[in-house]
């Protein structure tokens, strides 16, 4: 697991905060309409992350859910249940 503090090593050196460490999908796309971030546009078509060719896919695969004008359009549970998979594989 990441840390959300790591000290800075013996002898000097930069010291970390990881504020973001332990934000769900769910928070991440709260903040991001609360405060109108912009953010990928494929998420406007239906995809919740990016990766490679092979990794990035629309989830649900037809695509009904998605994240428009700071708003989910259809039903956001896959791309919450997607990213409580994907969490698993975060080694820190």
């Amino acid at each position: 697991w990441i840390d959300l503090f790591e000290n800075a090593p013996i002898g000097g050196g930069l010291a970390k905060c990881n504020p973001l460490a332990y934000w769900t999908l769910e928070d991440t796309f709260d903040y991001i309409a609360k405060y109108e971030v912009p953010h990928h546009p494929l998420h406007a078509q239906g995809y919740p992350s990016h990766g490679d060719a092979k990794d990035t896919i629309p989830i649900p695969e037809d695509g009904s859910t998605k994240f428009v004008n700071f708003k989910f359009e259809g039903d956001p549970t896959p791309w919450l249940d997607y990213a409580s998979e994907r969490k698993g594989r975060f080694v820190g």
